[in-house]
């Protein structure tokens, strides 16, 4: 399994800490993709080049890019690895939006490095469910949430961070950045209020 890869995942209510992870079985749907014309690791390549956006700019430019081709398309989901346990080491987000395309509900995949280099788009003829619309911007960037975090004696390393706002039961009121430090679980930083919280 591959450290993002492309799933749909139903999310029953209460199965927070299940639907937080990025991996699923390879070939548990078929995507429609355009292959990078600069091969896999471009975007990665153009962020180490480039400056980096402010995350809800560059969240701005792929919501854009995506509302150019599916206009109705509402984001889901931002998601990223933190190879050096923190967003200082993210170099690639990987966004989720729902869409309609001939008719039917489909889910359009987008990788875009932090300098601002969108990727061509997958789209997979399913929905994806777990999750309520974002609506952006949020006020709150992703190096904030992580200073909340520490503050709040999360201080380990994390493996991934992920902006979603869960459908689950009890009802979560706002979007969270959500922190996988490993081991310890999940810890979701609420972007309206500040609170950390540990979600299990």
């Amino acid at each position: 399994m591959s450290g993002m890869s492309r799933s749909v995942r139903a999310i029953t209510a209460g199965a927070i800490t299940a639907a937080l992870s990025f991996s699923t079985a390879a070939g548990a749907f078929a995507a429609e993709s355009s292959s990078p014309q600069n091969g896999p690791n471009a975007a990665s390549a153009a962020s180490a080049q480039q400056p980096k956006l402010a995350f809800s700019q560059l969240t701005s430019t792929v919501t854009e890019r995506v509302h150019a081709q599916y206009p109705g398309a509402s984001l889901l989901e931002v998601r990223a690895k933190t190879p050096g346990g923190g967003v200082q080491s993210i170099s690639t987000w990987n966004f989720v939006y729902t869409a309609v395309k001939d008719n039917r509900q489909v889910t359009v995949l987008v990788d875009a490095s932090v300098g601002g280099e969108v990727q061509p788009f997958t789209v997979v003829p399913h929905p994806w469910l777990g999750d309520r619309v974002l609506t952006m911007p949020i006020g709150m960037e992703p190096q904030q949430a992580d200073k909340l975090l520490k503050k709040a004696g999360y201080t380990a390393p994390y493996k991934s961070v992920v902006l979603r706002h869960p459908l689950t039961w009890p009802v979560i009121e706002n979007p969270l950045f959500i922190f996988n430090p490993g081991a310890d679980g999940f810890v979701g930083v609420d972007v309206k209020t500040g609170e950390v919280k540990p979600l299990r």
